[in-house]
């Protein structure tokens, strides 16, 4: 707790792995904790209803992971201020930025 109270205090933004289908209680309850950003959302639900929550949802394609095409919907099938979404590469490989770029 300390170091999440540390973070918030020098006004910096707190990262997390939310990566639990849940889209409830839990989801609140992770936000309620100060953490404003996440890259772990596969569906377009956990996108939606993190930007609902204020929180940023990255929409992340990569080497390892492909989500984009999913997430993406909860901008272009639902009003949603798209201030909060981001989008990230994650896992990506050397390979895949010099054959297919960034």
């Amino acid at each position: 707790h300390a170091e999440l109270e540390a973070t918030l205090a020098a006004n910096k933004t707190i990262t997390g792995h939310f990566s639990l289908p849940d889209t409830g209680r839990a989801l609140v309850a992770y936000t309620a904790a100060g953490i404003r950003c996440d890259h772990e959302s596969v569906r377009m639900e956990d996108a939606l209803a993190k930007m609902r929550l204020g929180m940023y949802a990255q929409f992340r394609e990569g080497s390892a992971w492909h989500d984009l095409k999913e997430t993406a919907r909860s901008i272009t099938e639902h009003r949603i201020d798209t201030r909060l979404a981001t989008l990230v590469s994650d896992d990506t490989h050397p390979h895949t930025l010099i054959e297919q770029g960034h």
